[in-house]
């Protein structure tokens, strides 16, 4: 399922005890506007957006495209050095985690635009991620 593909990402990601130091959380999603800027009040954020993708043999192998946005309330610097952790963390990375039953490899098919999110009044880093995933 996408969304334990998202799991996966989100606890390999939580896993870094400097990243998640630094941010309000992983989120596997878009919030409101209201939950968002809430979040963001304190630290930055990291939201996962599933894009698309496709299942390949046996429904077991799985090629999903996700946007990992890094948003945050203080500069655009500041969520492009979130995204920069991330995109450590996950660059070729064998992704697998306890209670996930999934695993995988994260590769960054396009590097991060930025900009500012009117709705959440926060700026925001965002590149565009593969996940091929087997279960």
């Amino acid at each position: 399922e996408t969304t334990v593909t998202k799991q996966l990402i989100r606890s390999v990601l939580l896993a870094d005890a400097t990243l998640r130091s630094r941010v309000g959380g992983v989120v596997a999603g878009h919030l409101r506007s209201t939950e968002a800027a809430t979040l963001l009040q304190a630290k930055p954020l990291i939201i996962l957006e599933a894009t698309g993708g496709f299942v390949r043999y046996w429904s077991a192998l799985q090629d999903v495209t996700i946007e990992l946005y890094a948003y945050s309330k203080a500069s655009s610097d500041e969520a492009l050095d979130v995204y920069d952790q991330a995109f450590t963390i996950l660059q070729e990375a064998c992704c697998q985690a306890p209670n996930v039953p999934m695993r995988g490899i994260t590769r960054e098919l396009e590097r991060p635009a930025d900009g500012w999110n009117d709705q959440v009044g926060a700026w925001y880093a965002r590149g565009r991620w593969t996940i091929k995933a087997i279960s």
